[in-house]
């Protein structure tokens, strides 16, 4: 399993207007590391969450994301956001 670490980051939704809120999907934007797709410090999003496999946030494209340090912005408006987001998120086999 190839872990990407994603550092100074946050969670966006898909403000679709057209989607009901309830469906809305999110995604983490953030400095990713170790990405096959990306360069080591680059910006990027992630596909949707679909859950997590124990610390690592799962998405729909089957990547692990290991967080790294929130956005300071969003640990601010958000705090604990690390914890909260593993918490919130359905364990996945």
């Amino acid at each position: 399993m190839n872990l990407i670490l994603i550092d100074r980051w946050g969670i966006i939704g898909s403000n679709d207007p057209y989607r009901a809120p309830e469906l809305q999907q999110f995604s983490l934007r953030g400095d990713v590391y170790n990405h096959p797709n990306f360069f080591d410090g680059e910006s990027a999003r992630t596909s949707y969450i679909v859950g997590r496999r124990g610390q690592c946030v799962v998405t729909y494209s089957g990547s692990n994301y290991i967080l790294g340090h929130p956005d300071e912005a969003y640990e601010k408006r958000f705090p604990h956001a690390r914890e909260r987001v593993l918490k919130n998120l359905n364990e996945i086999p």
